[in-house]
């Protein structure tokens, strides 16, 4: 399902219109679109939705008294971020060796630039040398650890 996400597979397609979608759930979500059907309630007003997404988008509008707070990670350079996932991304900006490609030496900043530049440009899988010795997996797009 993550690497379905980076890669844009999509397995449930509608039978309404030409929309794919990566879940059945999403899937399902979208066909109360085409049907008018709301089976998602509100537990605190009753209020009925079509999708969950507004649903929470409901619950955060109207019941909740606490908006929650960003954490801020801060870069060496000064640089804001309200996630460790943005802040990842952007140190890669200040390494000194760009990615290079081992097959054109195409350089890139971003190793998930590098990864899309093999899937794409040699039809490669990549994966770094320190992700082949450890048991650890990291997702070069958006750096989650799978065990």
């Amino acid at each position: 399902l993550h690497m379905k996400r980076h890669l844009g597979i999509k397995p449930f397609p509608c039978t309404v219109c030409d929309k794919a979608f990566l879940t059945k759930q999403k899937l399902d979500e979208h066909m109360n679109g085409h049907t008018g059907n709301a089976p998602v309630k509100c537990n605190m007003c009753n209020e009925t939705f079509r999708r969950y997404s507004n649903l929470t988008q409901h619950k955060n509008r109207h019941h909740l008294n606490i908006k929650k707070k960003l954490k801020d990670y801060i870069c060496h350079c000064g640089e804001v971020f309200h996630t460790k996932k943005k802040l990842a991304w952007h140190k890669e900006t200040h390494d000194e060796k760009p990615k290079a490609c081992t097959y054109c030496n195409e350089r890139f900043i971003h190793m998930a630039s590098l990864t899309r530049h093999m899937r794409r440009a040699h039809n490669r899988r990549f994966v770094p040398d320190a992700q082949r010795e450890n048991e650890n997996v990291e997702c070069p797009i958006c750096k989650c650890i799978y065990l």
